[in-house]
């Protein structure tokens, strides 16, 4: 387990500064990893986050697209430990 929730977050850390230097906006991006899990939540202002979520899923992509109580859609992805690095950096280019 212990193996496994290091991983989760080292993909976490992947992701969160790499879509921050994108220009989205990523939910609890400063938590403490003590507080966090591998699922990371973002939106980019402006931007349609059903469009994105579309474009991914085209893509064979696997993400959620999520609303809050005030309206704001946010794509989430949820990585495991058996996604690859290869994987993630595929997201990351397909949300560009």
């Amino acid at each position: 387990m212990e193996n496994t929730a290091a991983e989760l977050l080292r993909k976490r850390a992947l992701l969160v500064p790499a879509l921050l230097a994108k220009g989205f906006m990523v939910l609890n991006a400063d938590a403490k990893p003590e507080n966090t899990s591998g699922i990371v939540t973002f939106f980019q202002a402006g931007k349609d986050p059903a469009a994105l979520h579309k474009k991914l899923t085209e893509a064979g992509v696997v993400a959620s697209l999520r609303s809050d109580r005030k309206g704001q859609n946010y794509i989430r992805v949820s990585p495991h430990y058996y996604n690859t690095d290869a994987e993630l950096q595929r997201v990351l280019e397909l949300v560009a």
